[in-house]
């Protein structure tokens, strides 16, 4: 267990991600687990803070190894909470893609333990990470297909969503949309939140399905801790395939024409669940933790500096620079949008 800790505004400038619980509040310790395929294992890495209104605050160093776990359970006596490791600095830029969109998708895969000899260039080798419920729909074979991937929201040993794209695959993904055996990805985040949806409805009474995506859709589904107001939202998009194939349409396969873009309920959703690189996003998205332009100041010279030090160390060749060259940029993108109150 690690003891929480009081926060002081020197903790934005001493951690690089941070994490605001939602259900465990004004606790004096907290056990933070990484689930993995032996078993949950004690995480020391994240440090626990208190906030003056009885919220906690992960923060963490480095956000781009640990986010290859995809995700922490954080608990307290019998609370337990999902810990998403994934920051907001990782899907500001691909979180809205529209319906219309040619390119990229949202997918819903199954949880396993990657044992890859022959690609060991998957960083979640040896733990949970995804993999296709019909593995016969494998749109990648090696590294150098993929434009961007990125976990978007994860339970580890159930499923994960993920944001992928990849070269010259648009015309595979179009065929996959409209006739695939198995619907689990979709163009927008809002539609693979319905179909995981409606998965989960029918591993239910009456239905009863117990493929293996039904079963874990229902897992995720209870895992994110949705609230009857957020299933609602969800519900607000059309009917999706495994909707329309139990009320028997004969173009059940078909993804639907008529599916509405991403909005500000289902963003909220989303954001609400994500880590974040600055702590002002954090209070931008849940006031009341800590004074907004404080936290704008001081994380935007951090941002600054960071910027800074990122062009002199280019030429010399540190690594993933293109990595952090996006996450600068998208972190850039949300300090705007805060001090623009657009977020």
């Amino acid at each position: 267990m690690k003891q929480v800790q009081e926060f002081t505004i020197e903790v934005v400038s001493n951690y690089e991600c941070f994490y605001l619980l939602k259900n465990i509040t004004d606790s004096d310790s907290i056990g933070i687990f990484h689930n993995t395929p032996s078993g949950e294992i004690p995480i020391d890495t994240l440090m626990p803070f208190l906030m003056p209104n009885g919220k906690i605050l992960l923060a963490w160093n480095d956000l781009l190894p640990t986010s290859s776990m995809h995700n922490f359970i954080a608990k307290y006596n019998d609370i337990s909470e999902i810990v998403n490791l994934t920051p907001l600095e990782k899907i500001i830029d691909i979180y809205d893609k529209s319906a219309n969109s040619t390119e990229g998708i949202f997918s819903f895969s199954n949880s396993k333990e990657i044992i890859a000899p022959g690609t060991d260039w998957r960083c979640d080798n040896g733990i949970y990470g995804p993999r296709p419920f019909n593995q016969n729909m494998m749109i990648i074979s090696q590294l150098s297909d993929i434009e961007i991937f990125e976990p978007v929201l994860s339970i580890n040993g159930i499923s994960h969503i993920s944001y992928l794209q990849v070269k010259n695959k648009t015309s595979l993904a179009d065929e996959y949309f409209q006739n695939g055996e198995i619907p689990n990805a979709g163009r927008t985040f809002w539609e693979i939140l319905k179909i995981i949806r409606e998965w989960a409805i029918v591993n239910e009474e009456p239905f009863n399905n117990n493929e293996e995506i039904s079963i874990k859709a229902k897992k995720m589904i209870d895992g994110l801790n949705l609230s009857q107001e957020e299933l609602g939202c969800i519900d607000e998009q059309t009917p999706m395939q495994v909707a329309n194939y139990v009320s028997g349409s004969l173009n059940a396969r078909q993804r639907p024409e008529d599916i509405s873009d991403i909005n500000d309920n289902i963003k909220r959703i989303l954001f609400s669940r994500m880590a974040s690189g600055t702590v002002s996003a954090l209070e931008y998205l849940n006031p009341g933790i800590w004074d907004l332009q404080q936290l704008v100041e001081i994380e935007k010279n951090k941002m600054l500096n960071d910027i800074a030090y990122f062009l002199k160390a280019v030429p010399y060749g540190i690594p993933a620079h293109t990595n952090r060259s996006r996450l600068l940029t998208n972190k850039n993108t949300i300090i705007t949008k805060i001090e623009n109150n657009t977020l």
